[in-house]
């Protein structure tokens, strides 16, 4: 289990009565857990929350499982206080946002999944690859990354924006990696596969690709790319046009789904 605590800010809710024309004698509603939070135009007899922004946030990642958000708030004022716990599973396949039956899968915890992520401006991915499958290289537009493993081991290459290789080794689990901004990032895993979970700096990451269907440079003219890394005319089609079967988890070459996949990106 991996924890974070960063000094967001959270949600502090005060139980106010409903604005309303009950009678004289009624009395505030008491107790110690609060009713939910609803518009002041509600019915009189259920209490709205008043809310401001200003506790501090406890976030616990786990790395196996789940992202787990909990705001705590000591009671002042005589307040009394909201406290909120929410859990999102990112092992369930129903949730991959990618699979392939011959590579592995990847999860995605955004905002647009996951809204009280907003608060403390991060995000997750969890990818399983398997024995000898590659992740899409890839970068991000808006977010540093902390890559943590989890599940056997990878080899991973990191090249800066100018193309400069600032880390060539092996992953393996329980280890953590930090991926800046902008940093192209490689990874094949190796006999045993690999699973690793990853934190970004942001709740809605953007991320580019250059392999796959998905690839930055399939919309590029061959000469174009040609010329920008100094290779043949036949060496940029193939980069342009390979994989267009995959999508960010590619299959090992040689494989059966390998296979057919070029097989396919032939007959077109």
């Amino acid at each position: 289990m991996a924890s974070w605590r960063p000094w967001s800010r959270a949600t502090r809710c005060s139980l106010r009565p409903a604005p309303s024309s009950t009678s004289a004698g009624s009395t505030k509603p008491t107790g110690s857990s609060p009713a939910p939070a609803s518009s002041p135009s509600a019915s009189s007899s259920t209490p709205w929350a008043s809310c401001s922004l200003d506790t501090p946030t406890s976030i616990r990642l786990s790395t196996s499982s789940q992202v787990q958000y909990q705001t705590c708030q000591r009671d002042v004022d005589r307040h009394n206080v909201c406290a909120m716990e929410v859990r999102h599973s990112v092992e369930r396949l129903d949730q991959a946002d990618v699979y392939s039956p011959g590579a592995g899968r990847i999860t995605r915890l955004t905002s647009h999944k996951f809204p009280v992520l907003n608060l403390v401006q991060m995000s997750a991915v969890r990818v399983d690859l398997y024995q000898d499958a590659i992740m899409s290289p890839f970068w991000n537009f808006n977010a540093h990354s902390a890559m943590y493993g989890i599940r056997g081991s990878a080899r991973v290459q990191v090249a800066s924006d100018n193309g400069t290789t600032v880390f060539d080794d092996v992953l393996r689990a329980g280890q953590l990696l930090i991926v800046p901004q902008g940093y192209l990032v490689a990874t094949k895993a190796q006999g045993e596969g690999f699973q690793y979970i990853a934190f970004e700096t942001n709740p809605d990451t953007m991320v580019s690709h250059v392999a796959g269907k998905n690839s930055v440079l399939s919309d590029l003219p061959a000469a174009v790319i040609a010329s920008s890394y100094a290779i043949s005319m036949e060496e940029a089609a193939e980069l342009k046009n390979g994989r267009k079967h995959e999508l960010a988890v590619l299959t090992p070459a040689g494989s059966g789904s390998y296979q057919q996949g070029q097989a396919g990106s032939a007959q077109q």
